[in-house]
């Protein structure tokens, strides 16, 4: 099925206290999403004894016109456009109950070995599985995010809890957005109308692992830097604007 679709309602627990959906849960219901597509394809989770392949994302772009709100129902479509080798890309559009799109997103991906945790081909038996689309939802490719060159002025320390953790081990994807959102100042987060995000991950984070989130605001963007606690490995980059 080259594209996938499922319908959300929005929860309770997935909006803030302003009654916005929160960037995190967003990423949770397109990652959901993406889960389901790739379970119909015969590359999911439950697959994983028999394909050995397990899908790492590195990258997010998100672009969101209009918030969803407690109760709103959202329907999210995916697939998967394009394939280089050790990568792949998925796109996104996210729709209203009057079927107007109010998002869109971009995900670059890897596909890991499940038990020698090393880089996997992607194959054509793969490709086929899923059925390349050949239609993106941005018109410029994922970019590498760098740090701001800025002074960081807001701080966020934070020791890694078993509730962070999925199925690989490591940080759900999602909590680094989490994260990012705790960092951000107080009158920043409760003005936040952010419509663009953009995440990339550098390096996975396990259980009772410290860390430290820094904050600054460079060119009409904030950005957050997870770093390890004493600064000198770099986990995660969030760009809200």
């Amino acid at each position: 099925m080259p594209v996938f679709k499922k319908t959300f309602t929005i929860r309770y627990e997935d909006v803030d206290p302003y009654n916005r959906l929160t960037p995190s849960s967003l990423t949770r219901y397109l990652l959901d999403v993406g889960s389901a597509h790739s379970d119909s394809c015969g590359y999911g989770y439950n697959d994983i004894p028999v394909t050995h392949a397990v899908w790492i994302i590195l990258n997010w772009k998100i672009e969101l016109y209009q918030t969803p709100h407690y109760a709103d129902q959202i329907t999210i479509c995916t697939w998967a456009r394009k394939a280089v080798r050790t990568f792949c890309y998925r796109d996104y559009e996210i729709l209203n109950e009057k079927n107007q799109v109010i998002g869109i997103a971009t995900s670059k991906w890897v596909l890991i070995h499940d038990q020698t945790r090393k880089i996997m081909t992607i194959s054509q038996d793969l490709l086929a599985a899923y059925g390349l689309v050949n239609r993106s939802v941005f018109s410029d490719e994922i970019q590498k995010l760098k740090e701001p060159a800025c002074a960081y002025t807001n701080q966020f320390d934070y020791t890694i809890l078993r509730r962070d953790l999925d199925t690989n081990h490591h940080v759900n994807n999602s909590n680094y957005v989490d994260f990012a959102c705790e960092a951000l100042p107080e009158k920043i987060y409760e003005n936040m109308n952010f419509h663009h995000m953009e995440v990339m991950y550098k390096k996975q984070t396990l259980y009772q692992e410290p860390i430290t989130c820094l904050y600054a605001f460079e060119n009409g963007k904030h950005y957050v830097v997870m770093k390890s606690r004493d600064l000198s490995d770099l986990h995660a980059i969030v760009v809200f604007s």
